[in-house]
């Protein structure tokens, strides 16, 4: 139970590191269309990409997690 909540609380965090990122870019007013920001555009659309990946995966294994707790009681 302990590391369920854990890993709850990972997720939680780790979305919460994805919405400040995305928030501050949004902020920066840059041209990400601009050739000196190119290759950091491209980067930074592929972190994207893969933390929303790993948050679908997170948010699968929460539910299966509950629907397994609820099965134990």
């Amino acid at each position: 139970m302990e590391n369920e909540e854990k890993f709850f609380q990972d997720i939680d965090d780790f979305k919460m590191s994805v919405k400040l990122l995305s928030d501050n870019l949004n902020k920066s007013k840059v041209n990400w269309k601009d050739n000196q920001f190119e290759k950091l555009f491209k980067s930074i659309s592929e972190i994207a990409s893969s933390s929303k990946d790993v948050l679908e995966a997170g948010n699968l294994c929460r539910k299966e997690l509950k629907k397994f707790t609820t099965i134990l009681k």
